[in-house]
């Protein structure tokens, strides 16, 4: 083994810190992911003699299988580099409880404070071991340097918390055959055959089988270290000596407190020589040691321990060997078997040779790698003594150990075993011209193309997914092959994903119709239907590609072929492994559906998806598709946000974003960062939908931080978009801070970006996007005074958006148009053009009546009706007033039906100020009785929005008006006293106000109130 260099990168992701220990079962490494920033200890075994492998193998599936706790550090994942296989745990900083006591950290604070933080560690420990024995594991290397401190002051009573770690690897090298040998200069502290000499207990040394009263002698050594403040003795089975003595020597050491009579009698029990006389468990010793924390301390010890997970149930779906894409592997067991005939041997011998079920189905993952190891093993020694003729089988076994690493993520060792599968295969069937091997490897290059995919490289799988093609069609329509025509449409199924995934989606489709063409006519000409799932799979993928092209009915009508075929295969003939596909079909139909406008009819298919994911996650521990369950939590956020519940759709997507948190920073799963950025990006719209902005901001600076890497470092220019479109929304979030300049700068990155994607890299489906952003800068260049630079910004984005309408038929973005025509027609009239801006009022409402009265947009009413007003106030700054009004009054007749029939409140200031400016347009026309008919009209909105609703921001417009009321009622006859002390009135509230909000504009309307109402205000 190649010892690793400080900044190394291991599997892509993983950069070397440095290390943080040797021992004898190797080095351990602190590594952090570039990914995430996070930090693990990297635990690489060496020295092991193949034979010890499967032990190794074994004990890791014990870790794995270990729950959550906080007094138990976690495996977080495995990794294979080679033939080595690399343990990932969680990095604990506070160093080991050893290390606290050598240093003396242990006895900071004086001997009260110490003793009362080694009775609170000593009781952490010890429920950290009593939750793992019910758990049925027992430790067997229990000892200071094997508990890792964490300093938490809010979660622990003295500051700390005690985490036990290294679950019986020591017991690999001792299975494996290694065996205690006494020899001079042996180091006592260092484990050696399975245990650790100064800490073990009487059986142990004596070979004796071992039970958790082996863990309760060697805690309560470990406990009396921390008293003596050093090793003092040869051999742990001597505690009960040392302990005795301990305590008669009276006065303690200086710095090291003296030890509590009640802790003493707990440990005279953990030293009894016959374990059975021992206490039952350490729940038992933790109730004791409470008692003596109270006498200690004089409180109670209210530390809230977290239950201990009894033994469980396996999980329901342990035993399914099949992983996310539907591949399914052999039982390991009959290779095994096989590969002992294969050595003349007697295939009773692989029971003896299986390792025992996981609990979880990331710990069956581990044991059944074990016995795929020990049979490989079996098989490769065999070739190499001559056996060539079971070359193919060693090919198929490197091929089924591939898909339980895929299925575990563990993306490099797939490779390492489908590269070996290829070697073999590809040497059989080219050089020694085994044509019958040719469907095999083809197979192979597939599923390495899947995995070449997972990983991020989309191009490298399109020239495996080539290389496989190649073979089949020549065996399909050459060579008359029939049999493997669905074989042939798996691989251009499997191309048409990886196309999508680089932004292709037109020759996505037209690899997914030539696999539709196949698979058709195989399930419904020739009847083959087992195969019928496969064509619902290829369904699915084409509706993905045509809806992503915008044919989001065409899409739907594709989800709904594959969900008949899925139904039908699940519900009525029971083929529960096909659950999973069927909760994919119903995701992507509702994303369709979503597109459509019917947020209902898709919130309800989501959950369709999200029941079935939960139940294969949360009940059958297919951990493997949590990130699917992640992602149909994230789309029904998305939906629920658009039908208003913003709150809803923030604890949706805070369920994903957890799950994939813990995917991607705790189980390694980076070829899922890209997703996570996504639900990061998605979160952070909602949260700026509830008005966070700077709430807004810190999320899609996760999400760029994430993408950044991919498309700048790791060359995922794919993704290039996506970081565009994250730039975009943080833009639109900084400039609603105030802060145009840097939502400006944001706005160039992407335009930068999606220009050289639509006029370099000829994506033209993101022309789109591109006017977006034209769009949005413009209107942040609006806001910062520069009109004309805005205005050129808007005629670019209207130069692509007419073309993508009236040219290539795209009728769905007519609304954006009329939208850009409507700023280009606010940035026009700013800059005194008012002529102008009224032909751009006048395409925008060209635009609108049609959608709304023609095509029944109903949605864009409101958008209609604000156009409407728009054109009408430049219409009377033209001095059309006549015409002014007559907008006016298209736009009020609206606003009245939003309001008043359709129950849209939120609308009612709008209707408000129609009235308000239509009533100034009548007064100019002299009619002054209709004027403060309409001012009456608004000031009874803004009243009922200020004193009921709360609209506080509104006072001043409601005194306003009450002003210009006073204006049109003496245009008519002299004001009453009345009338003069209700505007006195209004004038002094509106001056207050004015002072208030320092509004310029509510000074203009005082100086202008002044001079009409002159000797009244």
């Amino acid at each position: 083994m190649t010892d690793w260099n400080l900044g190394q990168t291991i599997l892509d992701d993983y950069v070397v810190d440095r290390v943080l220990g040797e021992g004898g079962m190797g080095i351990v490494y602190l590594v952090h992911s570039r990914t995430s920033q996070r930090q693990f200890a990297v635990k690489r075994a060496t020295g092991l003699k193949e034979s010890d492998r499967r032990n190794f193998l074994s004990e890791l599936q014990t870790w794995i299988d270990l729950p959550e706790h906080p007094n138990i550090v976690p495996c977080r994942f495995f990794r294979t580099v080679g033939d080595e296989v690399l343990i990932f745990a969680e990095y604990v900083q506070g160093g080991s409880l050893k290390e606290w006591i050598d240093s003396k950290k242990l006895y900071e604070g004086g001997s009260q404070r110490a003793v009362e933080r080694i009775l609170d560690i000593s009781i952490q420990f010890a429920w950290g071991l009593h939750c793992m024995h019910e758990r049925g594991v027992v430790h067997q290397d229990v000892k200071p340097g094997n508990v890792l401190m964490v300093s938490d002051g809010v979660a622990a009573v003295q500051g700390v918390r005690p985490k036990v770690t290294d679950f019986g690897l020591a017991r690999a090298r001792a299975a494996g055959g290694e065996r205690l040998a006494p020899a001079s200069g042996r180091n006592i502290l260092v484990s050696s055959g399975g245990y650790t000499p100064a800490y073990c207990s009487p059986e142990q040394a004596d070979r004796r089988p071992v039970t958790r009263q082996t863990d309760i002698w060697s805690w309560g050594v470990s406990v009396l270290e921390m008293f003596t403040g050093e090793v003092t003795w040869m051999s742990g089975q001597w505690a009960a000596d040392v302990l005795e003595q301990y305590l008669q020597t009276g006065e303690p050491v200086e710095e090291l407190p003296a030890m509590p009579i009640g802790l003493a009698g707990v440990l005279r029990q953990c030293f009894l020589p016959q374990p059975a006389e021992r206490p039952v468990d350490l729940a038992e010793v933790v109730e004791t040691l409470k008692v003596a924390y109270i006498n200690v301390t004089g409180t109670d010890y209210d530390r809230e321990l977290k239950a201990s997970v009894q033994t469980t149930p396996f999980e329901a779906g342990i035993e399914e060997r099949r992983h996310y894409a539907g591949a399914a592997w052999a039982d390991p067991q009959k290779w095994l078997e096989k590969g002992l005939r294969a050595a003349g041997r007697d295939s009773a011998e692989a029971a003896a040779m299986l390792s025992r079920r996981g609990v979880t189905r990331r710990g069956e993952f581990v044991a059944e790698l074990a016995v795929y190891d020990e049979a490989k093993r079996l098989y490769q020694q065999l070739v190499r003594d001559g056996r060539k003729e079971l070359e193919r089988d060693l090919a198929e076994l490197c091929f089924d150990k591939a898909l339980i690493h895929r299925a575990a993520a563990d993306g490099h060792g797939a490779l390492g075993e489908y590269d070996q599968s290829i070697t073999i295969l590809d040497r059989l069937v080219n050089q020694e011209d085994r044509r019958e091997l040719a469907n095999r490897l083809a197979k192979v290059y597939m599923n390495k193309a899947l995995a070449v995919r997972v990983l991020g490289d989309n191009r490298g799988a399109v020239a495996l997914y080539g290389q496989a093609i190649a073979i089949l069609e020549r065996l399909v329509n050459l060579e008359g092959h029939r049999e493997l025509a669905d074989n042939l449409a798996s691989v251009y199924m499997g191309k048409a994903n990886a196309f999508r995934d680089l932004g292709d989606e037109r020759g996505a489709v037209t690899l997914y119709d030539q696999a539709i063409a196949i698979r058709e006519r195989l399930v419904n000409v020739e009847g083959r239907l087992k195969l019928a799932d496969n064509l619902a799979r290829v369904y699915m993928g084409k509706a993905n590609a045509v809806s992503a092209l915008g044919d989001k009915r065409g899409a739907v009508a594709f989800f709904d072929q594959a969900i008949a075929i899925l139904r039908r295969l699940v519900e009525q003939e029971d083929r529960r492994e096909l659950a999973g596909d069927l909760a994919s079909v119903y995701m992507n139909k509702a994303a369709a559906v979503s597109a459509l406008g019917d947020k209902r009819g898709a919130v309800t298919l989501f959950d369709h998806a999200i029941a079935i994911r939960e139940r294969l996650v949360n009940l059958e521990g297919r951990r493997e598709l949590a990130d699917d369950l992640a992602r149909a939590y994230m789309n029904k956020a998305t939906a629920v946000s658009v039908l208003g519940d913003k709150r809803g759709a923030v604890a949706l997507f805070d369920q994903a974003i957890a799950i994939m948190e813990r995917l991607v920073n705790l189980e390694g799963r980076r070829e899922l960062a890209h997703d996570l950025a996504m639900h990061y990006t998605n979160k952070a719209c909602a949260v700026r939908a509830l008005g966070d902005n700077r709430g807004a901001v810190a999320l899609y600076d996760q999400a760029i931080a994430i993408r950044e890497r991919l498309v700048n470092q790791e060359g995922r220019r794919e993704l290039a978009h996506d970081l565009a479109r994250v730039y975009t929304n943080k833009a639109v979030a900084v400039s609603a801070l105030g802060e145009n300049r840097g939502a400006v700068e944001l706005y160039d990155l992407a335009i930068a970006i999606r220009e050289r994607l639509v006029n370099q890299e000829g994506r033209r489906e993101l022309a789109h996007d591109l006017a977006r952003v034209y769009t949005n800068k413009a209107n942040a260049v609006s806001d910062l005074g520069d009109h004309r630079g805005a205005v050129e910004l808007y005629d670019q984005a209207i130069a692509i958006q007419e073309r993508l309408v009236s040219q290539e038929g795209r009728r769905e973005l007519a609304d954006e148009l009329a939208r850009v025509y409507t700023n280009k027609a606010n940035a026009v009239s700013t800059l005194g053009d008012h002529r102008g801006a009224v032909a751009l009022y006048g395409q925008a409402i060209a635009i609108l009546e049609r959608l709304v009265n023609l095509e029944d947009h109903r949605e864009l009413a409101n958008d209609l009706a604000t156009v409407y007003f728009n054109e009408a106030t430049e219409v009377g700054d033209l001095s059309d007033n006549r015409g002014a009004v007559a907008l006016y009054d298209q736009a009020i007749a609206i606003w009245e039906r939003l309001v008043n029939q359709e129950g849209r409140r939120e609308l009612a200031g709008d209707l408000s100020k129609a009235y308000t400016y239509k009533a100034s347009a009548v007064s100019a026309l002299g009619d002054h009785r209709g004027a403060v008919a309409l001012y009456d009209q608004s000031i009874a909105i803004l009243r009922r929005l200020v004193e009921q609703e709360g609209r506080n921001d509104l006072s001043g417009d409601m005194m306003t008006n009450e002003l210009y009321r006073a204006v049109s009622l003496q245009g008519m006859s002299p004001l009453s006293v009345a009338e003069c002390r209700h505007a006195q009135a209004a004038f002094a509230g509106l001056r207050f106000e004015s002072e208030r909000t320092g509004s310029a504009h509510l000074k203009n309307v005082l100086r202008w109130a002044q001079a009409k109402l002159d000797g009244v205000v």
